[in-house]
């Protein structure tokens, strides 16, 4: 019988391509999502491509796990789940300003509904892997990010808050009640089937698809600020990774992106040519205000996770550029609103 593992946020960007490194793995998933940012389409593409599997590999559920119901029945009727991957978040940090209410009950009560349903079923499930993000280190000083920093207090925002706070529970509970988690901060994810059409779309969907439709690409503030951006390829390693690292590894928080920053003005240019190659139009930059409190250099110390998880990202950024458009730029329905 295929091992079983749980993900939550199956039909967002990470989940769905998690469930499919899954699924090609041999492993059967469930998956659960409410659809407020993952799309019907990500869940369609994920039974098309594994439509041969023999029937039971794939469950899904639409739920919202701000409802602890859902979750509890869900291991009512899958008790014999042994990983769960919590990719299962409202992320933005824009958003989380505009709606702090929402971030909570989905990033906080629903991570503790959920890891609730894991403390009642722990003689099962070997190990809680969640997503936790680059945000919890708020606004520190320029240049790496590493675990052994404090940043109590460090978060100006709801979002990364509740990402500190997912951490702070997951690491106590582990403490108190015998659980192996591991977290995973990560840092800038991009990559084919991220949503591009929210007004909180993160900036490479959001310029790719300004080049498709030409559109500005907008740049808030000089476009020198750097960051870590992370190819979704290695996010899904380091899931795989963490979830079978051996037990020493267990109950810590590891960055999870590919150790180097880059700036947006970099980034553009890549992009830019790119779409040069395919005869798209080189698209104008618009430059508007920073953003307040933007921070110039921030990106991941990845020795622990390369130490711990043997992680190693195999992607650089470059190619995670080329590939991203080399879908998003060819094919229209993968930009289109779902």
């Amino acid at each position: 019988m295929a091992r079983k593992c749980l993900v939550t946020g199956f039909a967002g960007f990470i989940g769905s391509h998690l469930s499919d490194r899954l699924l090609e793995e041999g492993y059967t998933v469930v998956g659960v999502d409410n659809f407020s940012t993952g799309t019907i389409e990500n869940v369609q593409r994920l039974n098309k491509k594994h439509a041969n599997l023999p029937a039971g590999r794939i469950h899904f559920v639409r739920g919202d796990l701000f409802d602890r119901d859902v979750i509890f029945e869900i291991f009512r009727v899958h008790p014999d789940i042994e990983w769960v991957f919590h990719q299962a978040a409202l992320g933005s940090i824009p958003r989380s300003l505009r709606n702090p209410q929402n971030t909570f009950e989905s990033n906080v009560v629903a991570f503790n509904n959920v890891l609730g349903a894991v403390l009642q079923h722990r003689q099962n499930v070997k190990r809680f892997v969640f997503a936790s993000s680059s945000s919890i280190y708020g606004k520190c000083a320029d240049g790496a990010r590493v675990e052994t920093m404090d940043p109590v207090g460090w978060q100006k925002n709801p979002y990364g808050a509740s990402k500190y706070m997912n951490e702070v529970q997951a690491l106590a509970w582990a403490a108190a009640f015998g659980l192996e988690v591991i977290g995973l901060r990560y840092f800038n994810v991009f990559g084919p089937f991220q949503r591009a059409d929210s007004e909180y779309a993160a900036v490479i969907p959001k310029w790719i698809r300004a080049v498709r439709s030409g559109e500005p690409m907008v740049i808030q503030g000089t476009g020198k600020q750097k960051r870590d951006f992370t190819y979704v390829d290695n996010v899904v390693d380091a899931n795989m990774l963490a979830a079978h690292a051996p037990s020493s590894a267990a109950n810590s928080c590891y960055n999870i992106g590919c150790g180097q920053s880059v700036s947006l003005l970099d980034l553009q240019r890549e992009i830019t040519v790119h779409a040069a190659v395919r005869g798209i139009k080189s698209p104008w930059v618009e430059m508007v205000r920073a953003r307040e409190n933007d921070i110039a250099d921030a990106y991941a110390d990845i020795n622990l996770a390369r130490t711990y998880l043997n992680y190693e990202p195999k992607v650089d950024w470059k190619r995670g550029i080329k590939h991203t458009c080399e879908l998003l730029l060819s094919e229209t329905e993968l930009l289109a609103e779902p």
